[in-house]
């Protein structure tokens, strides 16, 4: 396929290298990608403008890592690493407060948000964590570089990409001195965000709503406070300086974000006094660092031209409230990686890499609802939704008055705010069941809450997970490809036919060069849980079949979830485009909004 493209000067007598991958931006989601590359052998290149990661106290950006990223953590041996990466004290509650200002009086709160808590969960084996984003990218970074296969260029940029005669990409990139130079790659993918140069390159546009929300970014330091309840996250609600803030380590360095309203530029905004406001105390704060932003929403109108692909910010972007952006992008890595890897490596069929589109980019859409949901529930729209107008006015009164409003105030958060803190739902019961390479099955598959997870052995669902008597998480027997899993009853062993069928299908995969693996777990809870004696399991930890036989075939099976089936094609992508005050746009194809914020 024919792109668009921009040629830089001298292209033909740069050094050209060749690599199976190359990757534009290193932010979290770039990081991700190339670390999954890296783990599968592939050769990668990937190049950033930024050759340090920001500074901590500039930029702090996402600051969760959700449960389904953890997991992904986990996998990669680095959920250890990031918890004692966190610079908040030990065991700093998971809480969301609200109050009329910092120092004012408290109104409602969530406890052990985002499924965080005490003791060990049941249903996924890694609570969420919260921490700034340039401490995560960090980590991933060192992870990344130390793949082998991995080729790091820090203050690189990808100007533009063509056509090579061979079937393959010459990627033209500007080194750091913005001299031009030129390397063959079989993929190019954009991961370089909101203003997305290989997006430009490939004439992919966006569509949607490109200015949702508009917001001012304030890192600013002040004493501690005692008495003040310790939370991630304390939501503002008054009527002239509605605000979300939230430490971001122990020292008394913190983040606060501002809603700016139709007409207010960021120019017009006196920070230091909007900071008094907030605080609401007379504290000795000091300004440390201001970035407006703006939060559109909007949907890449393909996340795919040929070789070239499209993750994270680059083909999703949305308001923050809910943490979903990054988290989103990650999961976009880990889906791309392994049918990537697939590709690359022989054993991934022409249906595989199409998956990639259909899987992520209906998820991204639902992400958007509700992180447009969300946005539209903030301090002054909370406040709104309190029916009596003199409550409204009564907020922060001493007396009954003020209970009362206050009282009023706490059941509009209760209801409007629930869907945005709890969303397990959401980001663990998602499901690809529509995917081509995903087995169907009869019946209806269950249907996603956006705050219940349940768990569903459902082709096209993430695994159930549990606890093995051994203290290890199910998860731990799932190998980087493909696991078959063989459940059985306790102290019964399993039967020589079941045997021989994973033999078979383990022959099968060896056959066409795809990475399976087979383990036997004897537990009652787990045969009733997943509903079959056997479950395939993909790399990114999704069923892709069960049952409780093998089919007689199963070299059928295999190619249909390596999408090498013959006469396999993608089902139609379902057209969800996202929608703003009942109407969708096309917008540019690089948005000149900053690149929002992540809670």
């Amino acid at each position: 396929m024919t792109a668009t493209t921009r040629r830089g000067p001298g292209v033909a007598s740069c050094e050209r290298r060749a690599f199976d991958v190359v990757i534009a931006g290193m932010g979290l989601v770039g990081a991700s990608l190339a670390l999954e590359c890296g783990r599968r052998g592939l050769r990668c290149l990937v190049a950033d403008p930024r050759r340090e990661v920001a500074d901590l106290r500039r930029h702090p950006r996402c600051k969760l890592i959700n449960v389904r990223s953890m997991m992904h953590m986990r996998r990669w041996g680095l959920a250890g690493a990031l918890r004692d990466a966190d610079p908040l004290p030990a065991g700093w509650p998971m809480t969301v407060r609200f109050a009329t200002r910092l120092l004012g009086i408290g109104i409602a709160e969530f406890r052990d948000v985002f499924g965080a808590g005490t003791g060990r969960p049941d249903d996924y084996p890694e609570r969420p964590q919260w921490i700034p984003q340039p401490l995560t990218e960090r980590l991933l970074r060192e992870r990344a570089a130390a793949c082998a296969s991995v080729v790091l260029r820090l203050g690189w940029s990808v100007q533009s990409y063509s056509d090579a005669a061979d079937g393959g990409l010459t990627v033209t990139l500007a080194d750091e001195r913005g001299a031009p130079a030129a390397v063959r790659a079989r993929f190019l993918v954009g991961c370089d965000g909101a203003r997305s140069t290989v997006r430009e390159c490939a004439g992919i546009g966006m569509t949607g709503s490109q200015r949702v929300i508009r917001g001012l970014g304030v890192v600013f330091w002040m004493p501690t406070v005692r008495g003040l309840a310790p939370a991630i996250q304390h939501w503002l609600v008054n009527d002239d300086a509605p605000a979300l803030a939230g430490p971001l380590d122990g020292n008394g360095h913190w983040f606060l974000q501002a809603h700016l309203p139709h007409g207010v530029s960021p120019g017009d905004v006196g920070v230091d006094r909007l900071l008094k406001r907030v605080i609401g105390g007379d504290l000795q704060a000091r300004v440390l660092d201001v970035t407006p932003w703006e939060a559109p929403e909007l949907l890449a109108d393909a996340y795919r031209r040929g070789r070239v692909l499209l993750a994270g910010d680059a083909a999703h972007l949305h308001p923050p409230y809910g943490g979903h952006g990054a988290n989103c992008g990650i999961g976009d890595a880990v889906d791309l990686g392994w049918k990537l890897a697939a590709t690359i490596q022989g054993w991934g069929g022409p249906a595989l890499l199409d998956s990639y589109e259909l899987e992520r980019r209906s998820l991204a859409a639902r992400v958007i609802r509700e992180a447009v949901a969300n946005a539209r529930a903030l301090g002054p729209d909370l406040l709104a939704a309190v029916d009596d107008p003199e409550a409204r006015g009564s907020l922060e009164a001493d007396g009954g008055r003020g209970d009362g409003a206050r009282h009023a105030l706490a059941e509009v958060i209760g209801r409007e705010k629930e869907r945005e803190f709890r969303s397990l739902g959401l980001v663990l019961g998602s499901s690809y069941e529509r995917s081509p390479v995903i087995a169907r099955e009869p019946g209806i598959a269950p249907a996603p809450e956006p705050c219940t997870y349940s768990p569903s052995a459902h082709p096209g669902h993430l695994a159930p997970h549990a606890w093995l008597p051994d203290g290890r998480s199910l998860f731990d027997l799932l190998s980087d490809g493909f696991t078959l899993i063989s459940l059985e009853r306790e102290r019964a062993p399993v039967g020589v036919d079941q045997h021989r069928q994973a033999q078979r299908m383990v022959a099968a995969a060896r056959a066409v060069g795809m990475p399976l693996s087979h383990v036997r777990v004897a537990d009652e809870r787990l045969l009733e849980l997943y509903g079959a004696r056997m479950a395939l399991i993909r790399p990114d930890q999704h069923v892709c079949w069960r049952g409780d036989r093998l089919p007689a075939r199963p070299s059928e099976l295999l190619n249909l979830v390596r999408g090498a089936a013959a006469n396999q094609t993608s089902a139609p992508v379902q057209e969800i485009v996202p929608r703003a005050r009942g109407s969708a746009r096309r917008a540019p194809t690089r948005p000149g909004a900053a690149a929002s914020p992540r809670p």
